[in-house]
Protein backbone atom coordinates (compact mmCIF):
# COMPACT_ATOMS: atom_id res chain seq x y z
CA UNK A 1 0.00 0.00 0.00
CA UNK A 2 1.40 3.53 -0.80
CA UNK A 3 0.03 6.42 1.34
CA UNK A 4 1.02 9.83 -1.14
CA UNK A 5 -0.04 12.05 1.90
CA UNK A 6 1.58 15.39 0.97
CA UNK A 7 1.84 18.81 2.21
CA UNK A 8 -1.19 19.96 0.48
CA UNK A 9 -1.85 23.39 -1.52
CA UNK A 10 -1.05 26.86 -0.64
CA UNK A 11 -3.26 27.19 1.73
CA UNK A 12 -1.86 24.01 3.87
CA UNK A 13 -4.99 22.30 3.16
CA UNK A 14 -4.66 18.67 3.65
CA UNK A 15 -3.73 16.84 0.77
CA UNK A 16 -6.10 13.79 -0.31
CA UNK A 17 -4.44 10.53 0.49
CA UNK A 18 -3.60 8.46 -2.74
CA UNK A 19 -3.17 4.39 -2.18
CA UNK A 20 -2.37 1.31 -4.58
CA UNK A 21 -2.93 -2.16 -3.46
CA UNK A 22 -0.03 -4.44 -5.62
CA UNK A 23 -0.64 -8.58 -5.61
CA UNK A 24 2.06 -10.14 -5.32
CA UNK A 25 1.93 -13.52 -7.25
CA UNK A 26 4.83 -16.29 -7.25
CA UNK A 27 5.10 -19.71 -7.52
CA UNK A 28 3.54 -22.09 -5.19
CA UNK A 29 4.78 -24.59 -2.61
CA UNK A 30 5.63 -27.72 -2.50
CA UNK A 31 3.29 -30.34 -2.92
CA UNK A 32 3.30 -32.82 0.11
CA UNK A 33 2.28 -36.28 1.37
CA UNK A 34 4.09 -37.55 -1.98
CA UNK A 35 2.93 -41.86 -1.37
CA UNK A 36 3.08 -44.21 -4.02
CA UNK A 37 1.10 -47.36 -4.69
CA UNK A 38 2.56 -50.42 -6.64
CA UNK A 39 0.95 -52.46 -9.06
CA UNK A 40 2.00 -54.65 -12.19
CA UNK A 41 4.39 -52.88 -14.41
CA UNK A 42 3.17 -49.53 -12.75
CA UNK A 43 3.23 -46.96 -10.02
CA UNK A 44 0.35 -45.06 -8.69
CA UNK A 45 0.82 -41.67 -6.93
CA UNK A 46 -1.20 -39.52 -4.87
CA UNK A 47 0.24 -36.22 -2.81
CA UNK A 48 -1.61 -33.01 -1.38
CA UNK A 49 -1.84 -29.62 -2.48
CA UNK A 50 0.86 -27.04 -1.51
CA UNK A 51 -0.06 -25.41 1.51
CA UNK A 52 0.02 -21.66 -0.40
CA UNK A 53 -0.45 -21.20 -3.91
CA UNK A 54 1.25 -18.40 -4.19
CA UNK A 55 -1.81 -16.03 -5.17
CA UNK A 56 -2.44 -17.88 -8.12
CA UNK A 57 -4.16 -20.93 -9.03
CA UNK A 58 -2.69 -24.25 -9.43
CA UNK A 59 -3.25 -25.71 -13.02
CA UNK A 60 -0.73 -28.77 -13.28
CA UNK A 61 1.83 -30.54 -11.47
CA UNK A 62 5.09 -32.25 -12.64
CA UNK A 63 5.80 -35.63 -12.26
CA UNK A 64 9.37 -36.20 -11.84
CA UNK A 65 11.06 -39.79 -12.30
CA UNK A 66 14.39 -41.38 -11.93
CA UNK A 67 16.07 -45.31 -11.23
CA UNK A 68 18.64 -43.33 -8.42
CA UNK A 69 17.40 -41.32 -5.43
CA UNK A 70 17.94 -37.79 -6.55
CA UNK A 71 18.49 -38.77 -10.08
CA UNK A 72 14.71 -38.05 -10.99
CA UNK A 73 13.96 -36.20 -14.52
CA UNK A 74 10.75 -35.02 -16.05
CA UNK A 75 8.35 -37.43 -16.84
CA UNK A 76 5.37 -35.50 -17.67
CA UNK A 77 3.33 -32.27 -17.03
CA UNK A 78 -0.47 -33.71 -15.52
CA UNK A 79 -1.96 -30.71 -17.31
CA UNK A 80 -4.46 -30.90 -14.38
CA UNK A 81 -5.01 -29.96 -11.33
CA UNK A 82 -5.44 -33.12 -9.73
CA UNK A 83 -3.65 -34.66 -6.86
CA UNK A 84 -2.71 -38.19 -8.32
CA UNK A 85 -0.87 -39.86 -11.31
CA UNK A 86 -0.62 -43.20 -12.47
CA UNK A 87 3.48 -44.24 -14.22
CA UNK A 88 3.09 -46.88 -16.16
CA UNK A 89 5.41 -49.35 -18.42
CA UNK A 90 7.49 -49.81 -15.48
CA UNK A 91 10.04 -53.05 -14.79
CA UNK A 92 9.23 -55.29 -12.13
CA UNK A 93 11.69 -55.11 -10.08
CA UNK A 94 13.08 -52.09 -10.75
CA UNK A 95 13.13 -49.68 -8.20
CA UNK A 96 11.92 -46.10 -9.19
CA UNK A 97 11.73 -42.65 -7.15
CA UNK A 98 9.70 -40.10 -7.64
CA UNK A 99 9.19 -36.04 -6.84
CA UNK A 100 6.27 -34.16 -7.88
CA UNK A 101 5.99 -30.21 -8.41
CA UNK A 102 2.97 -27.82 -8.48
CA UNK A 103 2.73 -24.76 -11.38
CA UNK A 104 0.47 -21.35 -11.20
CA UNK A 105 0.31 -18.89 -13.87
CA UNK A 106 4.00 -17.45 -12.04
CA UNK A 107 5.81 -21.12 -12.70
CA UNK A 108 6.89 -23.85 -11.34
CA UNK A 109 7.48 -24.40 -7.15
CA UNK A 110 9.72 -26.87 -5.43
CA UNK A 111 9.74 -30.44 -4.95
CA UNK A 112 7.91 -32.90 -2.65
CA UNK A 113 8.66 -35.24 -0.58
CA UNK A 114 10.71 -38.18 -2.36
CA UNK A 115 9.31 -41.92 -2.32
CA UNK A 116 10.09 -44.91 -3.78
CA UNK A 117 8.74 -47.70 -5.20
CA UNK A 118 9.11 -51.05 -6.83
CA UNK A 119 6.39 -52.14 -9.08
CA UNK A 120 5.62 -56.35 -8.64
CA UNK A 121 4.33 -58.53 -10.87
CA UNK A 122 1.19 -60.71 -10.15
CA UNK A 123 1.96 -63.74 -8.69
CA UNK A 124 1.94 -67.23 -10.09
CA UNK A 125 -1.90 -68.50 -9.34
CA UNK A 126 -1.32 -71.18 -6.21
CA UNK A 127 -2.86 -74.79 -6.99
CA UNK A 128 -6.05 -75.78 -6.26
CA UNK A 129 -7.79 -78.94 -5.84
CA UNK A 130 -7.34 -81.58 -8.61
CA UNK A 131 -9.16 -80.67 -11.61
CA UNK A 132 -11.83 -82.35 -13.09
CA UNK A 133 -11.26 -81.91 -16.48
CA UNK A 134 -7.92 -83.10 -17.81
CA UNK A 135 -6.80 -79.88 -19.05
CA UNK A 136 -5.88 -76.48 -17.41
CA UNK A 137 -6.08 -72.89 -18.60
CA UNK A 138 -2.47 -70.69 -17.47
CA UNK A 139 -3.65 -66.91 -16.99
CA UNK A 140 -1.31 -64.90 -19.32
CA UNK A 141 -0.38 -61.16 -18.29
CA UNK A 142 0.47 -58.22 -21.37
CA UNK A 143 3.95 -57.31 -21.96
CA UNK A 144 5.07 -55.04 -19.21
CA UNK A 145 6.50 -52.84 -22.17
CA UNK A 146 4.30 -51.80 -24.88
CA UNK A 147 6.75 -51.56 -28.44
CA UNK A 148 7.35 -48.13 -29.74
CA UNK A 149 5.03 -47.56 -32.91
CA UNK A 150 6.99 -46.42 -35.85
CA UNK A 151 4.98 -44.52 -38.95
CA UNK A 152 3.81 -47.56 -40.10
CA UNK A 153 1.91 -48.37 -37.67
CA UNK A 154 0.78 -44.54 -36.56
CA UNK A 155 0.55 -43.20 -40.54
CA UNK A 156 1.54 -39.64 -39.38
CA UNK A 157 1.48 -37.09 -42.21
CA UNK A 158 4.04 -37.66 -44.69
CA UNK A 159 4.87 -41.05 -43.90
CA UNK A 160 6.11 -43.26 -47.05
CA UNK A 161 5.05 -46.95 -46.74
CA UNK A 162 5.36 -49.87 -49.03
CA UNK A 163 2.64 -52.38 -48.56
CA UNK A 164 3.08 -55.61 -50.30
CA UNK A 165 5.61 -53.87 -52.94
CA UNK A 166 3.45 -50.69 -53.46
CA UNK A 167 4.37 -47.54 -51.98
CA UNK A 168 2.52 -45.17 -50.42
CA UNK A 169 2.24 -41.56 -48.90
CA UNK A 170 -0.24 -40.85 -45.86
CA UNK A 171 -2.19 -37.20 -45.03
CA UNK A 172 -4.44 -37.55 -42.24
CA UNK A 173 -4.43 -41.11 -41.91
CA UNK A 174 -5.22 -42.14 -45.65
CA UNK A 175 -2.86 -43.84 -47.95
CA UNK A 176 -2.39 -42.10 -51.43
CA UNK A 177 -0.94 -44.18 -54.06
CA UNK A 178 2.59 -43.65 -55.44
CA UNK A 179 3.81 -45.06 -58.92
CA UNK A 180 6.79 -45.83 -59.41
CA UNK A 181 7.53 -42.94 -61.63
CA UNK A 182 6.61 -40.55 -59.29
CA UNK A 183 8.05 -41.62 -56.39
CA UNK A 184 11.15 -39.69 -56.66
CA UNK A 185 9.41 -36.53 -57.34
CA UNK A 186 7.42 -37.04 -54.28
CA UNK A 187 10.48 -37.83 -51.99
CA UNK A 188 12.01 -34.46 -52.81
CA UNK A 189 9.93 -33.11 -50.62
CA UNK A 190 9.19 -35.74 -48.44
CA UNK A 191 12.60 -37.40 -47.24
CA UNK A 192 10.61 -39.90 -44.95
CA UNK A 193 12.63 -43.64 -44.67
CA UNK A 194 10.61 -45.77 -47.05
CA UNK A 195 9.11 -48.27 -44.19
CA UNK A 196 7.39 -52.07 -44.79
CA UNK A 197 4.05 -52.51 -43.68
CA UNK A 198 3.14 -55.19 -41.24
CA UNK A 199 2.48 -58.37 -42.54
CA UNK A 200 -1.20 -58.71 -44.09
CA UNK A 201 -2.17 -55.16 -43.11
CA UNK A 202 -3.84 -53.00 -46.52
CA UNK A 203 -3.50 -49.56 -47.20
CA UNK A 204 -6.52 -47.40 -46.00
CA UNK A 205 -7.44 -46.13 -49.18
CA UNK A 206 -11.07 -45.47 -48.88
CA UNK A 207 -10.92 -43.41 -45.30
CA UNK A 208 -11.64 -39.75 -45.07
CA UNK A 209 -8.54 -37.87 -44.22
CA UNK A 210 -8.74 -35.86 -40.55
CA UNK A 211 -10.31 -32.55 -41.05
CA UNK A 212 -7.84 -30.01 -41.41
CA UNK A 213 -5.24 -31.94 -43.37
CA UNK A 214 -3.44 -29.65 -45.80
CA UNK A 215 -2.81 -31.58 -49.14
CA UNK A 216 -0.70 -30.13 -52.40
CA UNK A 217 0.00 -32.11 -55.12
CA UNK A 218 2.24 -29.33 -57.12
CA UNK A 219 6.15 -30.88 -56.84
CA UNK A 220 3.86 -33.95 -58.99
CA UNK A 221 1.51 -32.72 -61.05
CA UNK A 222 2.46 -28.54 -61.60
CA UNK A 223 -1.17 -27.59 -59.72
CA UNK A 224 -0.37 -24.43 -57.74
CA UNK A 225 -3.59 -25.31 -55.33
CA UNK A 226 -3.11 -25.98 -52.09
CA UNK A 227 -6.45 -28.35 -50.37
CA UNK A 228 -7.62 -28.35 -47.02
CA UNK A 229 -9.98 -31.36 -45.71
CA UNK A 230 -13.08 -29.66 -44.35
CA UNK A 231 -15.48 -31.31 -41.91
CA UNK A 232 -17.86 -31.99 -44.95
CA UNK A 233 -14.67 -34.37 -46.16
CA UNK A 234 -14.15 -32.91 -48.68
CA UNK A 235 -11.52 -30.73 -50.03
CA UNK A 236 -11.69 -26.72 -50.47
CA UNK A 237 -9.19 -25.06 -52.16
CA UNK A 238 -7.11 -21.95 -51.37
CA UNK A 239 -7.38 -19.10 -54.12
CA UNK A 240 -4.27 -17.17 -52.80
CA UNK A 241 -1.33 -17.87 -50.70
CA UNK A 242 -2.73 -15.16 -48.72
CA UNK A 243 -5.93 -16.44 -47.94
CA UNK A 244 -4.30 -19.54 -46.96
CA UNK A 245 -2.20 -17.90 -44.47
CA UNK A 246 -5.14 -15.64 -43.19
CA UNK A 247 -7.26 -18.55 -42.38
CA UNK A 248 -4.88 -19.70 -39.49
CA UNK A 249 -2.71 -22.88 -41.32
CA UNK A 250 0.69 -23.18 -41.78
CA UNK A 251 3.08 -23.81 -44.59
CA UNK A 252 5.38 -26.14 -42.79
CA UNK A 253 2.29 -28.87 -42.39
CA UNK A 254 1.40 -29.15 -46.43
CA UNK A 255 1.44 -32.62 -47.40
CA UNK A 256 2.58 -33.79 -50.72
CA UNK A 257 0.63 -36.06 -52.55
CA UNK A 258 0.83 -37.80 -55.72
CA UNK A 259 -2.63 -36.80 -56.81
CA UNK A 260 -6.05 -36.40 -54.66
CA UNK A 261 -6.80 -39.77 -54.28
CA UNK A 262 -10.39 -39.76 -56.02
CA UNK A 263 -11.31 -36.88 -52.80
CA UNK A 264 -14.78 -34.84 -53.94
CA UNK A 265 -13.10 -31.67 -54.39
CA UNK A 266 -15.75 -29.08 -52.64
CA UNK A 267 -16.38 -25.34 -53.09
CA UNK A 268 -13.49 -22.84 -52.70
CA UNK A 269 -11.99 -22.48 -48.92
CA UNK A 270 -12.97 -18.35 -49.51
CA UNK A 271 -16.92 -19.96 -50.00
CA UNK A 272 -16.64 -21.85 -47.39
CA UNK A 273 -16.06 -18.87 -44.77
CA UNK A 274 -15.02 -18.88 -41.65
CA UNK A 275 -16.09 -23.23 -41.99
CA UNK A 276 -13.01 -23.49 -43.69
CA UNK A 277 -10.45 -21.87 -40.92
CA UNK A 278 -7.50 -23.79 -39.15
CA UNK A 279 -10.03 -23.43 -35.95
CA UNK A 280 -13.15 -24.87 -37.68
CA UNK A 281 -11.30 -28.02 -38.77
CA UNK A 282 -8.59 -27.80 -35.81
CA UNK A 283 -5.75 -27.97 -38.43
CA UNK A 284 -2.20 -28.99 -36.89
CA UNK A 285 -0.64 -25.94 -35.90
CA UNK A 286 -3.56 -23.46 -35.73
CA UNK A 287 -2.70 -20.92 -32.77
CA UNK A 288 -6.30 -19.45 -31.49
CA UNK A 289 -6.82 -16.59 -28.88
CA UNK A 290 -10.19 -17.75 -27.02
CA UNK A 291 -10.89 -14.31 -24.94
CA UNK A 292 -7.45 -13.99 -24.33
CA UNK A 293 -6.30 -17.33 -23.69
CA UNK A 294 -4.20 -19.22 -26.30
CA UNK A 295 -4.33 -22.45 -27.69
CA UNK A 296 -2.29 -24.41 -29.99
CA UNK A 297 -3.37 -27.21 -31.71
CA UNK A 298 -2.14 -30.88 -32.91
CA UNK A 299 -3.90 -34.06 -33.56
CA UNK A 300 -7.17 -32.59 -33.42
CA UNK A 301 -6.53 -31.28 -30.05
CA UNK A 302 -6.21 -27.97 -28.30
CA UNK A 303 -3.27 -27.66 -26.27
CA UNK A 304 -3.65 -24.37 -23.65
CA UNK A 305 -0.94 -22.41 -23.66
CA UNK A 306 -0.60 -20.17 -20.20
CA UNK A 307 2.43 -18.62 -20.04
CA UNK A 308 3.85 -15.51 -22.51
CA UNK A 309 7.41 -16.96 -22.76
CA UNK A 310 5.07 -20.06 -24.18
CA UNK A 311 3.65 -18.19 -26.60
CA UNK A 312 6.47 -16.32 -28.10
CA UNK A 313 8.17 -19.88 -27.94
CA UNK A 314 4.84 -21.34 -29.73
CA UNK A 315 4.95 -18.58 -32.32
CA UNK A 316 8.74 -18.46 -33.21
CA UNK A 317 8.63 -22.64 -34.22
CA UNK A 318 4.61 -21.75 -35.58
CA UNK A 319 4.50 -19.30 -38.49
CA UNK A 320 0.34 -19.48 -38.46
CA UNK A 321 -1.71 -16.54 -38.03
CA UNK A 322 -3.30 -16.02 -34.99
CA UNK A 323 -7.17 -16.70 -34.98
CA UNK A 324 -9.82 -15.31 -32.98
CA UNK A 325 -12.82 -17.30 -31.75
CA UNK A 326 -14.19 -19.60 -29.33
CA UNK A 327 -11.98 -23.07 -28.25
CA UNK A 328 -14.61 -24.92 -25.74
CA UNK A 329 -14.08 -28.13 -23.80
CA UNK A 330 -15.28 -30.43 -27.24
CA UNK A 331 -11.69 -29.14 -28.76
CA UNK A 332 -9.54 -29.24 -25.51
CA UNK A 333 -10.71 -32.46 -24.31
CA UNK A 334 -10.44 -34.31 -27.53
CA UNK A 335 -8.60 -37.64 -28.03
CA UNK A 336 -5.21 -36.69 -30.14
CA UNK A 337 -5.30 -38.20 -33.38
CA UNK A 338 -2.72 -41.35 -34.31
CA UNK A 339 0.40 -39.74 -35.77
CA UNK A 340 1.15 -36.60 -34.52
CA UNK A 341 4.51 -35.51 -34.00
CA UNK A 342 4.78 -33.24 -30.70
CA UNK A 343 7.50 -31.16 -29.80
CA UNK A 344 6.60 -30.24 -25.67
CA UNK A 345 8.60 -26.81 -24.03
CA UNK A 346 8.65 -29.02 -21.07
CA UNK A 347 10.06 -32.12 -21.76
CA UNK A 348 13.52 -32.67 -21.94
CA UNK A 349 12.81 -35.59 -23.79
CA UNK A 350 11.23 -32.99 -26.56
CA UNK A 351 9.56 -34.90 -28.83
CA UNK A 352 6.53 -37.19 -29.19
CA UNK A 353 4.59 -39.53 -31.18
CA UNK A 354 0.85 -39.83 -30.46
CA UNK A 355 -0.53 -43.28 -30.73
CA UNK A 356 -3.46 -44.83 -28.91
CA UNK A 357 -4.36 -41.66 -26.98
CA UNK A 358 -0.77 -42.05 -25.08
CA UNK A 359 2.62 -40.23 -26.27
CA UNK A 360 5.53 -42.13 -26.77
CA UNK A 361 9.35 -40.16 -26.05
CA UNK A 362 11.82 -40.13 -28.92
CA UNK A 363 14.96 -41.10 -27.31
CA UNK A 364 17.22 -39.62 -29.76
CA UNK A 365 16.58 -37.64 -34.00
CA UNK A 366 18.14 -40.91 -35.11
CA UNK A 367 15.30 -43.21 -33.87
CA UNK A 368 13.18 -40.14 -35.33
CA UNK A 369 14.25 -40.66 -38.77
CA UNK A 370 14.90 -44.57 -38.77
CA UNK A 371 10.98 -44.92 -37.65
CA UNK A 372 9.73 -43.40 -40.66
CA UNK A 373 8.49 -39.65 -39.23
CA UNK A 374 11.91 -37.77 -41.25
CA UNK A 375 8.55 -36.35 -43.40
CA UNK A 376 6.81 -35.37 -40.45
CA UNK A 377 6.31 -32.02 -39.44
CA UNK A 378 6.27 -31.03 -36.10
CA UNK A 379 3.64 -29.02 -34.23
CA UNK A 380 5.04 -26.71 -30.60
CA UNK A 381 2.76 -27.28 -27.46
CA UNK A 382 3.62 -25.82 -24.19
CA UNK A 383 3.36 -29.59 -22.84
CA UNK A 384 1.34 -33.04 -23.26
CA UNK A 385 -1.99 -31.87 -21.93
CA UNK A 386 -2.19 -34.55 -19.74
CA UNK A 387 -2.30 -37.26 -21.91
CA UNK A 388 -0.42 -40.19 -20.93
CA UNK A 389 3.41 -40.47 -21.80
CA UNK A 390 4.13 -44.08 -22.23
CA UNK A 391 8.10 -44.64 -21.27
CA UNK A 392 10.39 -46.74 -21.17
CA UNK A 393 9.23 -48.96 -24.28
CA UNK A 394 10.20 -52.05 -26.21
CA UNK A 395 11.83 -51.69 -29.60
CA UNK A 396 13.67 -48.46 -30.76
Amino acid sequence: MVDGNQKGDGNYNPAPQAQQTIDIVSSPGAPTALAPTVGNGEVGLSWAAPASNGGSTVTSYNIYMGTTSGGETLLTNTGTSGTSYTAMGLTDGTKYYFEVTAVNGAGEGPASNEASATPVAPPNPSPGPAPTTTTTTTPTYPPLRPAFPDASVTYPNGAIVDFAGTDYVFAGGRAFGIASKLLAAVQRVDHARVLSAPAGAAPPTTKTPRAGTVVFTGPVTGNPTVYVVGTDGNLHGFSTPTQFSDDGYDTALVVTVPSLGGLIIGSSAGAEGTAATALATSSDGAIVDSSGTFYVFAGGKAFGVSKQAELVAVRKADKAVVLHGSVGTAKTGAAVGDGALLSSLSSPSGVYISYGGSLYPFKTMAQLANDGYSGTGSVTAPGTGGLHVVFPYSGS
